[in-house]
């Protein structure tokens, strides 16, 4: 398989388009979660980390052959409680897709168009562009080499004080990984003036699912995603 190809596979299995319909909703006190905490450099003593708690519901192949896939997610805790997201893209790659937010404190529906590729979700350091809106052929794709992937992927690591009903059930490094078979693949923004230059996958040969990526941005690491 060559670079296209392969981040092909990762984006069909990374938006589930190997399932019709997929479902995230919380189970009892088991609910999905982002733990967002500001750099060190702007840090305040006694700020804690920011958890947003999320439920997901995606549908990848919509009855109007119009659509190509419609994801939402309902926001569970925090200031944004209640809120909606929900994104729709079309069959036409030349349409752009449309955002709808459920705003519960004026109990009224928002449409926008498009969001910016580079606008963040829900405060986190993931964009939009990263969640849902870029697609393979917006970057140049070079598979690097075939290897072992050979780390423990890490997790964020919290004091006593930061530490909460949520993210005290945040999970430990995960070793299980080490020794499976990975392709290493360069993606390369076809965008100009843009805030990374290429990233590095680390990519599962068997399941084409991503253990690692890491930004450059002028030569330098700037975000790992893991």
């Amino acid at each position: 398989m060559n670079g296209l190809q392969i981040a092909e596979q990762v984006y069909a299995v990374s938006h589930g388009l190997l399932v019709r319909n997929a479902v995230s909703r919380q189970h009892g006190k088991d609910v999905a979660m982002v733990v967002n905490r500001a750099p060190l450099e702007r840090r305040k003593g006694g700020r804690r980390p920011i958890v947003n708690t999320f439920e997901t519901y995606g549908n990848s192949h919509p009855q109007n052959p119009a659509l190509d896939s419609m994801q939402m997610a309902i926001i569970k805790s925090g200031k944004a409680k209640g809120t909606g997201i929900l994104f729709v893209s079309y069959s036409d790659p030349s349409k752009p897709g449309i955002m709808s937010i459920w705003l519960p404190a004026l109990r009224k529906i928002r449409r926008i168009n498009e969001p910016s590729y580079e606008d963040t979700w829900v405060g986190t350091n993931l964009t939009y562009g990263e969640l849902v809106l870029r697609k393979p052929e917006d970057e140049v794709h070079e598979l690097l080499k075939e290897d072992v992937f050979q780390d423990c992927l890490p997790v964020m690591k919290l004091g006593p004080r930061e530490v909460n009903r949520y993210t005290r059930k945040l999970p430990a490094s995960q070793c299980g990984h080490k020794g499976r078979a990975v392709y290493v693949v360069k993606s390369t923004t076809r965008f100009e003036n843009w805030w990374y230059d290429y990233h590095i996958s680390e990519i599962d040969k068997e399941t084409f699912a991503i253990y690692r990526t890491v930004y450059f941005k002028d030569g330098k690491k700037i975000k790992t995603i893991s």
